[in-house]
Formats: structure tokens, sequence, C-alpha cells
């Protein structure tokens, strides 16, 4: 490997617009350390002008209505939002975790469970009173119980002669 490859050339346009040949800020929209450095140290500039930092970096962003790539406002699904809140609150600890993916796959079996029995009774158009799915339980988990984390030990075969 030649060291003429690692090298980095950062120009600067009419606009006092810095340019980087790695490409990163038009690539990924994030500053790369060539061009801090020239910021920095040549011309001793010590916050990021706002002309590199992209709207979607800002608080405002968060504030203002999202949009798709033809400009149409995209509108947001609550229910869709509950399940991330949900998703994110039970990522916090491993417990909460363990416990929303277990009461996720019980949900999803009754939604299924649910469907199914709706459109079977719209084939069958008739109405035979409703059906109700009983689920019971024991949301109480052992805290004794310790999963290893890491890799998990092989089976070993041992051979006989």
């Amino acid at each position: 490997m030649d060291c003429a490859s690692k090298e980095r050339h950062v120009e600067m346009d009419s606009d006092n617009t810095l340019s980087c040949s790695c490409r990163m800020f038009k690539m990924k929209g994030v500053l790369c350390s060539h061009v801090i450095k020239i910021l920095k140290d040549a011309l001793n500039i010590k916050e990021i002008p706002t002309q590199y930092i992209l709207k979607r970096w800002t608080k405002q962003a968060r504030v203002e209505c999202d949009q798709d790539m033809h400009g149409h406002e995209i509108q947001e699904d609550p229910k869709l939002q509950q399940t991330c809140r949900i998703s994110s609150s039970a990522s916090e600890s491993e417990k909460a975790y363990i416990l929303a993916n277990e009461l996720a796959s019980i949900l999803t079996k009754l939604v299924e469970d649910t469907l199914h029995i709706e459109m079977a009774g719209n084939s069958h158009e008739k109405d035979h009173g409703s059906q109700t799915v009983v689920v019971e339980m024991d949301c109480a988990q052992d805290s004794n119980i310790v999963k290893p984390k890491g890799l998990k030990k092989k089976e070993t075969i041992s051979r006989t002669a």
C-alpha cells in the first residue's frame, strides 16, 4: 500500500466552503477530521460554521413536520408511535426487554387468532355470537435467573473406541 492513497486534499471554494477528497461530508453529511483540522489549525475557527451543520442534525428538524422525497407532508401514525415508545422503554433493561418480547409473541398469536376468526366469520356470513379468547399468564418472572452473555458453549461429542 503506497502512502499517496492515504493523502487527503482539502480545497476552499470561492465562497469559503471547504471540501475534502475523502467526500465524507457529501456522502454522509458529517465533517471529516481533515476539514476539522483545517478549520481549527489553519483558519483558527473554534466553532463549526453553520454551513456544515445539516438541518437533520439540528433541534429544529425534530420540531418541523417530515416530508417525503416529493415534498408531501408525512402523516404520523399514532399506533406506530405507541409501539415505538413501548419498544424504546423496554430496551432500557434486560428484564423489561424479555417481558416485552414474551408479551409481543403472545400478542402476535392473539391478533392472528382474532383475524383468523373474523375472516372465517366473514366468509361464512354467519353470526354465531362473539368468541372470546382468554389468556392466562404469569407475568412475575424469577429474578434469580440470569442468562449468560457472550459465546455459547459448543456441545462436545466424545468418541469411544
